[in-house]
């Protein structure tokens, strides 16, 4: 009879406070709330970016070395070749020249290679005494690309006072303006091997649809010696992304 009179008394206890018995006898429960996890996608692998010098030779005479070498893109990303220099040591380990050059094409696609060629002038030392040669190069990913752009009426003679007087001009053969033109000179001995990559500014340095841009060089000793090279190669390549773009990126090659 008592337990009965306990129990109304309990429901009219929470009936008059508006709680309900569940709510009263919360407290014995413990609850948690367990954080929300926040769902990540795993990260992309980061492409590997390298480029090396696969293959280094030099040729020396009295007073002049020449420094050739191969740079091979070994990496997953498109690089971009930038100061390329070389240094010429005699049998003391002392550096008796130095210069630097370009390495060519100046974009390299994975699994594709760039030539340098760098001359070098006033060694102060005869052939014999040249013991090594080491070629330097930095390089780093890029969105650039390279686009050949064809060579015309080109000549070259010998000056006065400088190895070669060069002329010639670039032709734009594409439906669109291309800006940041460059044309380059290859020099090459009697064996067909390079000697020095030569860059020629053009002034302006653009080129409308299927016009053209005149270009003159004077080398000097410094760029290549008429005793040493026999024969040249003009090339030109504008970065302008072309459109609409071509179903495989234009790249340049030694090889065409």
């Amino acid at each position: 009879m008592k337990m009965r009179q306990v129990f109304i008394l309990v429901l009219l206890v929470s009936f008059l406070t508006g709680c309900s018995l569940t709510e009263k006898f919360s407290f014995f429960k413990k609850t948690e709330t367990l954080p929300e996890v926040e769902k990540t996608e795993p990260p992309e692998k980061e492409k590997k970016v390298l480029a090396e010098l696969t293959q280094e030779e030099f040729k020396a005479g009295s007073n002049w070395v020449i420094a050739r070498g191969t740079i091979k893109n070994k990496g997953e990303e498109v690089v971009e070749i930038a100061q390329v220099s070389a240094a010429a040591y005699d049998q003391d380990g002392k550096v008796v020249g130095a210069n630097s050059g370009l390495a060519f094409p100046p974009v390299i696609f994975p699994n594709n290679e760039a030539v340098v060629g760098i001359f070098i002038n006033e060694t102060g030392r005869e052939k014999w005494q040249i013991k090594e040669v080491k070629i330097r190069f930095s390089f780093e990913k890029t969105e650039k690309r390279i686009t050949p752009l064809e060579v015309v009426n080109f000549t070259g003679k010998q000056g006065e006072n400088t190895p070669y007087i060069i002329t010639g001009e670039v032709k734009n053969h594409l439906q669109q303006k291309v800006e940041e033109v460059v044309a380059v000179l290859l020099f090459y001995d009697t064996e067909e091997k390079l000697v020095s990559i030569v860059p020629v500014a053009l002034e302006p340095d653009f080129i409308m649809p299927q016009e053209t841009a005149p270009f003159k060089k004077e080398c000097t000793t410094k760029d290549v010696w008429i005793t040493v090279s026999e024969r040249f190669r003009a090339l030109a390549y504008t970065p302008t992304r072309i459109s609409p773009p071509s179903p495989a990126e234009p790249v340049i090659r030694i090889e065409e």
